[in-house]
């Protein structure tokens, strides 16, 4: 049984070496689709659905603290859930508990 306060219904999402390589992605959380971001050893999480037409978002890129969509260069913060002075923010942003396992 796990410990008081430990989540008991963990996510993988991949590797932190596998976030090394490719450091943003699309991950299912539940029903959720979100793009699941690493940057300077810290992981983002926010929703997959750009704001400015609905490209997903972890399909795109990360670009100084920014996620630009794939489709039209939309740029949101990785870091905040806020967007760059000339957008809007993009969905939601969680930070979010993690567990390192062996081989991680």
């Amino acid at each position: 049984m796990a410990p008081m306060n430990e989540p008991t219904d963990w996510i993988d999402v991949g590797t932190a070496e596998d976030f090394k390589r490719a450091p943003l992605r699309e991950a299912q959380l539940g029903e959720r689709l979100v793009a699941v971001s690493y940057k300077d050893g810290k992981f983002g999480v926010i929703s997959n659905v750009c704001n400015h037409v609905g490209g997903p978002l972890g399909r795109g890129h990360i670009e100084g603290e920014f996620v630009v969509c794939p489709w039209h260069q939309y740029a949101s913060t990785a870091a905040r859930a806020q967007a760059s002075p000339v957008t809007r923010p993009t969905g939601f942003l969680a930070t979010a508990s993690r567990k390192r396992t062996a081989g991680c």
